[in-house]
């Protein structure tokens, strides 16, 4: 809440804290069905419409201190069990909704993708996707290999750890297209392995230069052909 906060308001949100905090913490929780503050203080605090509107005529009843102790210790007691039993619930239905919803991810090379990775985001409140990285490699159905330019080196990450880059114009890929060999003739392999077994007999070595400025002809494999 608070990321996506500043996220959204990075000029002044440091000023919006405390507002952004009140609302938060009266806020009652799907999971717990009560607010922080309930769980904290053992009431609901004050609110800036409290304060104009007036308390209702049936709350303003005022205990002593030992009965106001004796209350607060039962209602927080009371607040507990109550959340305890929610969080059950509530955990089950999250457990369930979860499993529903599982599926089995995975990613072909060349396409785009977005990395999970806090420290790359550069501050502690920004998102926390950086990228986009192109998966450069499938080095198992669990790990990727992806690269987030030409000039960097790939990165091995888990599958968990990126999700689909889903932008409108994706960056240009430097992958060189692959031909598909299903679709090719046994000429056209016999054609390609012609080619580049002519381009490996075909280069010369170059010569070395030593560091007195001699130099040095590298020694020449010897081919059949």
């Amino acid at each position: 809440m608070l990321s996506l906060f500043a996220h959204e308001n990075p000029q002044d949100w440091d000023d919006n804290i405390p507002y952004l905090l009140m609302a938060y913490r009266s806020t009652e929780h799907a999971s717990t069905k009560c607010s922080p503050n309930l769980l904290m203080l053992g009431r609901e605090v004050t609110m800036p419409i409290d304060l104009i509107a007036g308390p209702p005529p049936e709350e303003t009843e005022h205990y002593c201190p030992i009965q106001y102790v004796e209350w607060l210790k039962s209602a927080m007691a009371t607040a507990f069990d109550f959340e305890n039993e929610h969080l059950k619930v509530a955990a089950k239905i999250q457990k369930r909704n979860y499993d529903i919803g599982l599926r089995e991810r995975g990613y072909e090379v060349g396409d785009w993708v977005w990395r999970w990775y806090p420290p790359d985001a550069g501050q502690k409140l920004k998102l926390r996707w950086t990228g986009p990285y192109l998966v450069v490699n499938k080095i198992s159905p669990l790990t990727y290999g992806i690269q987030k330019s030409i000039h960097v080196r790939p990165l091995s990450v888990h599958v968990d750890h990126i999700k689909p880059y889903e932008g409108q114009h994706p960056p240009e890929n430097w992958l060189a297209p692959q031909p598909d060999i299903s679709i090719l003739t046994e000429d056209d392999i016999d054609e390609i392995s012609h080619e580049i077994d002519i381009s490996h007999h075909s280069a010369t070595p170059s010569p070395v230069k030593t560091r007195v400025g001699r130099i040095v002809k590298p020694r020449e494999m010897y081919s059949p052909s």
